[in-house]
């Protein structure tokens, strides 16, 4: 039995318990992270993505808004967690607790919120084997906790569901990336809660701040030279 199969009918609501200060509830963090992914591939994008952690399906839910062309898969070891996921979000691909399911190839590839809750011995080859399903000049996105702020690690340590986390840094996150892409980029995100997202438009200009509640790293492997400046 997967860790988190004891917890799938009430991952929700544990979630939003854990966040419940911050007047936001899931939903719309992961609505966040799906905003972030369609700014940085493209809203008309039409290709493959791999939702890897995928959990109750509440990221996948987010990306069909923002990105309606697109076809989903999901990937999650807790197999109580894919039954959770109701069939608007499924909508008739994909979802499977065998890697041997998958696609051979994807044009995007999402782990969100899930490192921390991988060994550290077995980050690297997890990314590593992840990363060779990423078809030319497709991305592979990582959102992770930043350990740097402090009211993360106080949401982390009292969640039930990272009871057994291991936060890692944006250097380590970067690091797994570089390993197969040439171009990777790391930025802050998630400044404004929920009551506060008119505050949205600043945080564009705070990317290089370590105090976002959370980062994003991006990999691209590009095929054909990026234009330099003059």
């Amino acid at each position: 039995m997967h860790e988190f199969d004891p917890l799938a009918s009430q991952y929700k609501h544990l979630l939003d318990q854990s966040i419940s200060f911050s007047g936001s509830e899931g939903t719309f963090f992961a609505d966040h992270k799906a905003r972030l992914i369609a700014e940085t591939i493209g809203h008309e994008f039409s290709g493959t993505a791999l939702d890897y952690g995928c959990g109750i399906g509440l990221l996948v839910s987010c990306l069909r808004k923002r990105l309606p062309c697109a076809m989903i898969h999901g990937f999650d070891p807790s197999v109580e967690s894919l039954r959770v996921i109701g069939p608007a979000t499924r909508n008739g691909e994909l979802f499977t607790s065998a890697e041997a399911d998958l696609a051979p190839a994807y044009d995007l590839v999402v782990m969100a919120n899930v490192l921390h809750h991988v060994p550290r011995e077995e980050r690297q080859p997890l990314v590593s084997r992840l990363a060779r399903r990423v078809r030319a000049n497709g991305h592979f996105i990582i959102f992770e906790h930043n350990p740097i702020n402090p009211l993360t690690r106080w949401v982390v340590q009292h969640s039930a569901l990272d009871k057994n986390a291991l936060l890692l840094k944006p250097h380590e996150a970067v690091s797994y990336l570089q390993e197969a892409f040439s171009v990777v980029r790391r930025t802050y995100v998630m400044f404004s809660p929920a009551p506060l997202q008119w505050l949205n438009w600043m945080e564009p200009r705070l990317t290089w701040c370590p105090l976002g509640a959370q980062y994003m790293v991006t990999g691209q492997q590009l095929t054909t030279p990026v234009p330099t400046q003059a």
